[in-house]
């Protein structure tokens, strides 16, 4: 990709080392390894949708340095941001129980992505890009990699970039204010939100109503707010409109690791394209369902034509047009 070519979606954030196996961890256990990390799953389900999309973190130089690299570079990702530095890579084990949910054991403090600063973000980069994305959790590991987020918001600001943001909120990497503080600052900067209502959240926003969350979201300015309910789908709005959408139940559920990740590329590639907020809606819905029939973050991420050939089935109807990059 040449230096000066625009981007559709760039990210920040931190991407780690996943291992996971098909069976309880015990002696001689297999474990498959890959990669995983909130920010890089959102651009991966979008990238194979066919959006151009950039990646901005750290690296660690340890042996799991190539694994890293050459996995996003097969994805198309531009990684020209992509800062390779002393230390090392987080990692994270996924067990899963039978019914598809998944336990998580990290190995990450201090971890290589957790040194990202403010200085990692060029202007000139970022106003290549349409949609710049970021999370909670690139808040949440370190002071640094906090700054950072504000240092891109207020770029996207100065730059007319959109941001969306995921406040992905997780009690063991901050706690209940630190996170409420951070949400407050950058809420009004935000475009599109992407919140989940799970019980972890629900703590965040202090309420279990995802109505409540929509409306404080379009009062802080955001133009389009997206509330994933798990097994229930999502609730969608912007101000002059709201959408319920049921979740799509036609492929087995293995594991859900990531599976709000994969919502939120398919919404943002889907609004990229110029979709209705319903049929973003649908889309994340049905990429979402399609990741959790494999394992792993990133495992079943359905390209552009995978989600054609299942759109029918899941929506009895063909898929509609100009709703994903090849489409």
């Amino acid at each position: 990709m040449e230096a000066s070519e625009s981007l559709d979606l760039i990210s920040a954030g931190e991407c780690m080392v996943e291992l996971f196996g098909e069976e309880a961890i015990a002696a001689g256990s297999r474990l498959q390894c890959t990669v995983g990390g909130d920010t890089l799953n959102v651009l991966v389900a979008a990238a194979r949708l066919g959006i151009r999309a950039g990646y901005i973190t750290r690296v660690g130089d340890d042996i799991f340095r190539p694994l890293l690299l050459d996995r996003w570079a097969a994805e198309g990702l531009d990684l020209s941001q992509v800062l390779v530095v002393e230390g090392f890579n987080g990692l994270y084990v996924i067990t899963v129980s039978p019914d598809g949910e998944r336990f998580f054991t990290y190995y990450r403090t201090g971890d290589a992505a957790a040194t990202m600063e403010p200085a990692d973000l060029s202007a000139d980069y970022v106003a290549r890009a349409r949609l710049a994305h970021t999370s909670g959790i690139s808040q949440a590991i370190s002071a640094s990699s906090r700054a950072a987020v504000r240092r891109l918001a207020e770029l996207c600001g100065e730059l007319g970039v959109k941001l969306s943001y995921d406040p992905n909120f997780r009690p063991k990497l901050w706690s209940v204010s630190q996170a409420r503080c951070e949400l407050e600052w950058i809420l009004p900067r935000v475009s599109i939100a992407l919140p989940s209502m799970n019980t972890d959240e629900a703590l965040l926003w202090s309420t279990k109503a995802p109505e409540k969350v929509i409306e404080r979201c379009l009062e802080a300015g955001c133009e389009v707010v997206a509330v994933k309910l798990g097994s229930d789908g999502c609730l969608v709005a912007s101000a002059v409109e709201q959408w319920r959408v049921q979740a799509v139940r036609r492929f087995p559920v293995r594991d859900t690791t990531g599976a709000g990740d994969a919502f939120d590329g398919a919404l943002l590639s889907a609004l990229l394209c110029g979709a209705s907020l319903r049929d973003a809606a649908r889309l994340g819905n049905l990429v979402a369902a399609m990741k959790c029939s494999g394992r792993g973050a990133l495992g079943n991420l359905p390209s552009a034509d995978e989600v054609t050939r299942a759109w029918p089935e899941a929506y009895d109807e063909p898929l509609p047009k100009g709703l994903i990059g090849q489409s």
